[in-house]
């Protein structure tokens, strides 16, 4: 019986010390966070059982939040060690003469045994032993970590990555807990994670006028090190609104815009989606009235990301959303107007009051929260600088000296995530400041040097200077009362504020303190480095730098392959920006869903085509009619071969303030949605002909035979498959004898079979005629794929060879094409193989691509690749609508929709899915 009620004090005094952390974390944060955290939760279970307890990190949001971790991590063992020491004493002073009984000794015992498990994990940070799942932490959720021991990574692999999100413009999505977007959410990751996602993450932007707190649960794979080589580390990041403790002075509250991120690594025979998907639900908490409301005026966005680990080593740190810099305090304008009418659907409501707090007759900055996220697929090489290229090594380096923290990860991607944090500066003097400094001035230079001696200005030197900036604007608005876009989009106003920074900035009480800090990087103004062009360029990155322009500026200058989406917290308000070069992004919009949807993976939008619409929408009188296109759901894929960046605003109908700085002023908005959103499309190449409407560029998902749905989930895939195989092979075998059934109009198979025939024929009539004279290392027929792809093409070049001897077919990796033809300039020899630009002659070759996805990458290289070798290539691959096929439909309609598309139909479907 003693042991028992042993067990039970050591419980106890557990229970006690975890609660003193939320005690405390209340006391000196003046917040009653934690408690209803803790309570509302359903905490007590890890309180007792785990003997663990989390902190939400809305509480530390401030500079020097690392002293206020320490204290509260501090304060459990102090306490802890206090109370057993004290309760020691008390029985030893009440029981001077008497012995000590084995049931009090036992009850001391314990006291002192949680005050060394206290010590051990709280001061020396040792893990719990007993239950490896979780950690006894403070959960950081701007960037929360997981120690993870080197055991627990992933074996060594190449890295295919996925992008996903979704933006919700109507509250009703997270009725019920927002189990219908999470429908979609997880639906999304399933169809990602088919492009292969070992690792994933995923970024949820909540956007609402609530303010709330949460904590997350973070997993300990230190001791499952033994027992997995691959384990789930659960999370997720998102945004939302805190109401910061003072408010404008027009009397309206504050908010700043709080990310919080949370990254997953599955199980070798988990499911991600699922994972993520509880992740989402434990931390959303939608409905709840101490969670985010089911506001009708909410909009809220999904970002996230997936990775499949093959070659290299995949570490947690290495896992999007990717974030450089911690999140830090900037004196900020607010650049938003909120339009006047308050009564527009589907408006965003904390946005509303973010705008009326911002709106002042003198504009004055507050203290705002700065930080940015971005997912991205592909790689980030090289980036230029004043005409000079650096690697990315070079770029790593410099970033940490230039941001002031050191790499998060040695992952190409995340520099991406440091280039924007020096260059989305707009609102921000002192942001601007230091994009100049680093990157906007004829001076600034990465060297490649690490022994050279670098002397960037503080964060506080950079703030001294803005604060310059900020005390002439002040004036020049005391003369000249205009809004802060009049000013933005007017020259002549600009020219006016430089001249008056530019004196400001000669003042000897300057220019003799406050910015000796910039004198290795000012010069004369001949030279175009005085002050006068460092005032020019500071009022220019604060007014122009916004999202878009930030994407703008670096995609111009980096290197690589690009499938991106970039957030900031000055932004996530109202729009976000995606870029796709050498990856693809495909955009999806749902007008009587209220849901946009986008994703690397071209089926991963078609995720919320079965799922119901939780809301009531009006319905007009043609929309169930095949010519009411404003309701149909459309999909827009990015230009990935020429370069395509893609600005998605929400705000259109909430903001008086255009969406756009004055740079991209003249690029025309394309409204989508009935006009909930619009987009900003900028093309990187100039060779593209735009079609006059946004909507011939578009593929119609809703009411289109040709799009296959994506497949019900099942327990059992691969017993699921083994079912689907009579009926695959019958399917096939009616398409081929025009066998038809209710879903089908005609079989596009043997159209495309007959489009085929006739270019071989073409081909053999030119041999018999003359005109093309046999050459011995012509190709006539070019069969090209990946692996088992490939293995399949090989065994159809035989077949095909011996159909027609005279014809010279080859089957070839499509590596191998990409190395021989891919690169300008620069040719991979395929060594120890015989092909070589010399022995393949490839122009005007037959081409057939074997692709079952559509989408990998090489064999979409190749469909890209040789369209300027040959107008004739075919491809095979399971439906009509993938990415190749795309590209191929683009072919032939250059100059817009014609009859000659459909018959020079190109794509072979297996109907495999």
């Amino acid at each position: 019986m003693d042991y028992v009620k042993a067990v039970a004090w050591y419980a106890f005094f557990g229970m006690m010390h975890e609660i003193f952390h939320l005690i405390f974390a209340t006391a000196i944060s003046w917040d009653l966070a934690p408690l209803k955290y803790a309570f509302n939760r359903a905490m007590l279970f890890d309180i007792i059982v785990h003997r663990q307890v989390s902190i939400p990190n809305v509480l530390y949001d401030t500079p020097g939040s690392d002293w206020y971790l320490t204290l509260v991590r501090a304060s459990g063992w102090i306490f802890s060690l206090a109370l057993a020491v004290r309760i020691h004493v008390n029985f030893h002073n009440s029981n001077k003469t008497a012995q000590i009984s084995s049931g009090e000794a036992w009850f001391i015992i314990a006291a002192y045994l949680t005050a060394l498990d206290a010590i051990a994990t709280d001061l020396f940070g040792a893990s719990k032993l007993s239950f490896p799942s979780s950690i006894h932490n403070l959960a950081d959720t701007n960037s929360q970590e997981c120690y993870i021991s080197d055991e627990c990574y992933a074996s060594f692999v190449t890295l295919h990555c996925g992008n996903f999100g979704v933006i919700l413009l109507h509250g009703a999505w997270f009725e019920n807990g927002g189990r219908y977007a999470f429908d979609i959410l997880e639906k999304m990751i399933q169809v990602t994670m088919l492009r292969g996602a070992q690792s994933g993450e995923a970024i949820d932007k909540f956007l609402s006028t609530v303010c709330f707190s949460w904590t997350l649960q973070s997993l300990n794979c230190t001791n499952y090190s033994l027992r997995c080589r691959i384990f789930s580390i659960g999370g997720v990041v998102s945004f939302h609104a805190k109401q910061i403790r003072e408010n404008t002075d027009d009397g309206h509250p504050a908010y700043n815009m709080i990310g919080s991120r949370t990254r997953v690594v599955k199980s070798k025979r988990g499911d991600l989606s699922k994972l993520l998907r509880s992740q989402f639900s434990k931390i959303s908490n939608f409905g709840n009235r101490n969670g985010l409301s089911a506001d009708i005026n909410d909009v809220k966005f999904f970002a996230g990301h997936t990775r499949f680990a093959t070659t290299s080593k995949a570490t947690f740190d290495g896992t999007h959303p990717h974030q450089w810099s911690k999140p830090q305090y900037y004196m900020v304008y607010n650049m938003d107007e909120v339009a006047d009418d308050d009564s527009v659907g589907h408006s965003l409501s904390n946005a509303r009051r973010l705008g009326r707090a911002g709106r002042r007759h003198i504009a004055t900055p507050s203290k705002t929260r700065v930080e940015n996220y971005i997912t991205h697929n592909g790689d980030f090489e090289f980036y230029n600088v004043n005409g000079k290229t650096y690697e990315i090594e070079a770029i790593q380096k410099w970033l940490e000296l230039a941001t002031g923290f050191k790499k998060p990860s040695s992952v190409d991607s995340a520099a991406i995530a440091g280039m924007i944090d020096l260059i989305r500066t707009r609102g921000s003097f002192a942001l601007s400041v230091r994009y100049v400094v680093c990157l906007g001035f004829p001076t600034s230079q990465i060297h490649e040097d690490p022994t050279f001696d670098y002397s960037f200005p503080s964060p506080r030197q950079y703030e001294a200077i803005g604060k310059i900036f900020e005390n002439t604007l002040k004036e020049f608005l005391r003369q000249n009362p205009y809004p802060l876009d009049t000013i933005s989009m007017d020259l002549e106003k600009r020219e006016d504020l430089v001249r008056i920074a530019a004196s400001k900035l000669a003042m000897d009480e300057h220019r003799l303190a406050t910015l000796v800090p910039l004198n290795p990087f000012l010069g004369s103004e001949e030279q175009g480095v005085g002050l006068y062009s460092f005032a020019s360029a500071t009022i220019r990155a604060f007014f122009d730098n916004d999202l878009l322009r930030s994407v703008r500026i670096l995609m111009s200058n980096a290197k690589g392959s690009f499938g991106l989406c970039v957030m900031s917290s000055f932004d996530s308000h109202r729009q976000m920006c995606l870029a796709a070069r050498g990856q693809t992004i495909s955009v999806a919009f749902y007008p009587k869903k209220n849901a946009i949807l986008y994703g690397s993976e071209q089926a991963a939008v078609k995720a919320a085509m079965d799922i119901d619409f939780p809301g009531v929408n009006k319905r007009g009188p043609l929309d169930r009619s095949f010519l009411n296109v404003d309701s149909d759901v459309l999909r827009l894929d990015l230009d990935d071969v020429g370069g395509e960046i893609c600005l998605i605003d929400w705000g259109v109908n909430q903001y008086k303030t255009p969406a756009v700085s004055l740079p991209n002023h003249h690029i025309i908005p394309q409204p989508v949605m009935n006009g909930q959103a619009c987009l900003y499309l900028v093309q990187e190449s100039a060779n593209l002909q735009e079609p006059d409407l946004l909507y011939h560029r578009m593929t119609k998902l809703s009411k289109n035979l040709l799009i296959t749905k994506l497949k019900d989930d099942s327990d059992d895939l691969i017993l699921q498959d083994i079912h689907d195989i009579p009926r695959i092979c019958k399917d096939i075998q009616n398409d081929w004898m025009d066998i038809k059934d209710q879903s089908t109009v005609f079989s596009l198979n043997r159209l495309t079979a007959w489009n085929l025939g006739r270019t071989i024929k073409e081909r053999l009539e030119q041999y018999a005629s003359g005109k093309m004279i046999p050459c011995a290392n012509r190709v006539d027929i070019v069969i090209t794929g990946c692996e088992v792809s490939l293995w399949l093409a090989e065994q159809f070049a035989s077949d095909l060879q011996k159909s027609f001897p005279k014809l010279r077919i080859v089957a070839v990796s499509s590596n191998k094409l990409l190395g021989l033809y891919g690169q300008e300039g620069i040719n991979i020899p395929a060594i120890g193989h015989s092909i070589s630009e010399d022995s393949l002659n490839l122009f005007d070759a037959i081409t057939i691509i074997v692709s079952h996805s559509g989408g990998t990458f090489s064999p979409l290289g190749c469909s890209s690749l040789f369209q300027s070798k040959t107008k004739n290539i075919f491809v095979i691959t399971s439906e009509w609508d993938t990415q190749i096929g795309r590209q191929l439909r683009s072919f032939d309609n250059h100059d817009g929709m014609t009859m000659k598309l459909l018959f020079n139909s190109r794509i072979f479907v297996t109907g495999v899915g």
